[in-house]
């Protein structure tokens, strides 16, 4: 029986439409990977620039709450005036740079209302550290009246050990004294380590207690090898407050005595006696990106130098930010 089908002859690709295809999937594919390799330099931009961006606020919180103590004196009417000095000030941890009288507590206080003071680097460019030494917004209430001028002081339970200086006071009258014992929640204020065993007032429970802050910001080696921007905070363990802090900067903004401001200068400018005209901070930190996610390197200004070619591919980005003491514009 004769097939009604016709033979037909099997055919497959030729090698040139083999090598036609296999050249437009390699396009394709080559177009796909730019695409996601463009996709991910720029995602990897975006995540350098928003995490810098993270860091500036989140640095600008700690300094402008830090900075809010400055030249605080609660609700004395007098200011420091009123203050009777009992405390035997030993040198103060961690305080950088103290004006006057190097090793008492009162010195910064009394003569800069509330101290801020600055260390500059020997080197041109290397990192500035700056010192802070106020009284603590943060007060602790008395619990009972005191008997007498030589009793204990008794508050709630709180941090406060012996050797810690304390702002004891109403609005009227203030003593700044040394801890000599704690026990519970009974403060010691002996001559051990006093001038004296006895206040200048025995306090009612309208009284607060008002802690010394001890602060210091300085720029070093992180945990992740990079510099990083340090806070440590009276004997409180350093703490690692913002990574990839290349330098930071620091200008001090005086004022003449009418209040004028006369301009920002750096510490190395700066007399010890003029430390009572600061009536303003301003701080540059120069951040960068964890990662290199730049093609080359790149060229940055910071603390009056230009055109700086980087050694590395990470991003770079200066912030600045001036901080007003107001509790010295109130004055």
């Amino acid at each position: 029986m004769r097939n009604s089908f016709k033979n037909q002859t099997q055919q497959g690709f030729s090698l040139i439409e083999l090598m036609i295809a296999m050249t437009l999937s390699l396009v394709l594919i080559a177009m796909i990977l730019s695409v996601f390799l463009s996709n991910a330099r720029n995602q990897a931009m975006r995540d350098a620039v928003g995490s810098i961006q993270e860091n500036t606020r989140f640095a600008s919180h700690f300094f402008s709450r830090d900075f809010q103590g400055l030249g605080f004196w609660g609700c004395l009417e007098g200011g420091e005036n009123e203050v009777t000095v009992l405390s035997k000030s030993a040198p103060v941890a961690n305080q950088l740079a103290q004006l006057n009288t190097p090793d008492k507590v009162e010195s910064s206080l009394m003569a800069t209302d509330g101290s801020t003071a600055g260390a500059a680097s020997a080197a041109e460019y290397a990192p500035d550290t700056l010192s802070i030494l106020s009284i603590s917004q943060s007060s602790l209430a008395l619990t009972n009246n005191m008997a007498s001028v030589s009793a204990d002081i008794e508050t709630t339970t709180s941090s406060l050990k012996k050797d810690d200086e304390i702002l004891i006071g109403d609005c009227k009258r203030a003593d700044l004294i040394k801890i000599s014992k704690v026990t519970a929640s009974k403060i010691e204020h002996k001559s051990s380590a006093n001038t004296s065993d006895d206040l200048s007032y025995a306090y009612d429970s309208n009284a607060f207690i008002y802690p010394i802050d001890r602060i210091v910001y300085s720029v070093k080696t992180g945990a992740n090898g990079s510099p990083a921007l340090f806070r440590q905070r009276d004997s409180e363990p350093e703490a690692e407050l913002l990574n990839n802090v290349d330098n930071m900067q620091i200008l001090y903004g005086r004022s003449d005595d009418n209040g004028n401001l006369l301009g920002y200068t750096p510490i190395s400018a700066l007399p010890p006696a003029d430390f009572k005209n600061i009536i303003s901070i301003r701080i540059s930190l120069l951040l960068t990106s964890a990662a290199e996610v730049l093609s080359e390197p790149s060229r940055y200004s910071f603390n009056g130098a230009t055109n700086i070619l980087a050694t590395d591919k990470k991003m770079r980005r200066v912030f600045t930010s001036t901080y007003t003491l107001r509790n010295r514009i109130a004055r």
